[in-house]
């Protein structure tokens, strides 16, 4: 019986992602990840984040880390879909005229991913990944009150290197 291309039969493999959009002022986003192979259809691994955002004397830092399962849901192009859960964190700095004041809260984080290994050599692919993470804050206390059930949505896009 022969066989087909199938997801990766390499252990481990880390990816660095950036995206700079242009809405009013430049937002620029990072991240990066890791994983593991447990078969040749599913991965189980941690996944690293991060967007930092400074503008108007704002300083905004979000990040997080979870565990991942990643399938190869159509394994002969290459095509897989993620989903995570974990911690994430936020840290604001506001620089008001009175005076600053820094919010830092841990929450639940969650992420829905796609991605696409592009075999470029026999054991190498090169794989663009969309990751949307989610930051559940909950409540945050700030000094004009409490602000309730606080979410964060970060797109994140990335490429990334698969070893086969």
């Amino acid at each position: 019986m022969a066989r087909g291309p199938a997801g990766p039969s390499g252990i481990a493999g880390v990816a660095f992602g950036t995206n700079r959009t242009n809405c009013g002022s430049p937002v620029r986003r990072n991240g990066s990840g890791g994983f593991i192979k447990v078969s040749r259809y599913v991965m189980l691994g941690g996944d690293t984040y991060g967007f930092t955002r400074d503008q108007n004397g704002t300083r905004t830092r979000l990040g997080g880390v979870l565990f991942i399962g990643q399938w190869y849901t159509w394994t002969k192009l290459g095509f897989w879909f993620r989903v995570g859960s974990g911690v994430s964190y936020a840290d604001v700095i506001i620089n008001s005229a009175t005076s600053p004041e820094r919010v830092k809260k841990a929450g639940l984080g969650l992420s829905l991913g796609v991605g696409w290994d592009i075999r470029v050599a026999r054991m190498v692919s090169i794989t663009p990944v969309v990751t949307t993470y989610y930051n559940g804050l909950g409540a945050v206390d700030v000094a004009g009150g409490t602000l309730d059930n606080v979410l964060t949505t970060l797109v994140h896009f990335g490429v990334g290197v698969t070893f086969h």
